[in-house]
């Protein structure tokens, strides 16, 4: 057994950073380019309350829940499904600005990946083509994403099977809350759509909340229908 001892860095090339990311797109499921949205029936619970009803998902903006009681749960399934659509719809090719990336031998997480002009500071650990960790700092509020499994699709694209938040103070590091997250998908006509989502999280003390929302008879928006 070799002796424990620093990992090895190595900074590569702005070229080789760019690659990086190209290859992260590529290997990140997105929605087809004529995307425009879904309908589907819903459950959402969360140990106290229940609401079952109907959502239609335009865009990460655009996203109507009938009934809308209790507020707090179906403010949470609208930030789900939010986070969903912003992350899967495909994105224009932009500059991401300026990379640096930083090789990490032996390190099961992969190499490090930073964005130098992003103000929220983000970084990926990043391996495999495929993105283990996303770091970023948003105002007083801190929070890293740690992915530990991934669905893989028949077309080698992946999506986060299981997830980990944890939320800090910006300043002192001090970790406020953890989240844990399973997300299960269907396949609809082609598209890849969320059915499952689990929120579980930690609070500081002990205390443990819990939400599931569940997504069925999904029916995809065509552009004849989307008025």
């Amino acid at each position: 057994m070799l002796p424990h001892q620093e990992t090895p860095q190595s900074h590569s090339t702005e070229e080789l950073a760019q690659q990086a990311l190209r290859v992260l797109e590529l290997r990140r499921y997105s929605y087809p380019e004529h995307f425009c949205g879904f309908t589907a029936r819903f459950l959402a619970r969360d140990g106290t309350y229940r609401v079952e009803g109907s959502v239609r998902v335009a865009d990460p903006i655009t996203i109507d829940l009938v009934p809308g009681e209790p507020p707090a749960l179906v403010t949470w399934v609208r930030e789900i499904l939010s986070s969903e659509l912003a992350h899967r719809l495909p994105r224009s090719v932009t500059s991401r600005g300026r990379l640096a990336l930083l090789r990490r031998e032996d390190d099961p997480l992969g190499d490090i990946l930073k964005f130098l002009d992003d103000p929220m500071q983000s970084q990926y650990r990043v391996t495999d083509g495929i993105i283990t960790v996303v770091d970023r700092t948003v105002g007083a509020e801190g929070f890293t994403i740690v992915v530990l499994d991934h669905w893989e699709l028949p077309d080698g694209r992946v999506l986060p099977r299981h997830y980990a938040v944890g939320f800090r103070e910006a300043l002192s590091g001090t970790l406020q809350r953890l989240e844990l997250h399973t997300a299960e998908y269907s396949l609809v006509n082609d598209v890849w759509l969320l059915s499952r989502h689990r929120t579980i999280t930690l609070h500081p003390g002990g205390h443990i909340d819990v939400r599931e929302l569940q997504l069925t008879e999904h029916e995809l928006f065509t552009r004849s229908n989307t008025g």
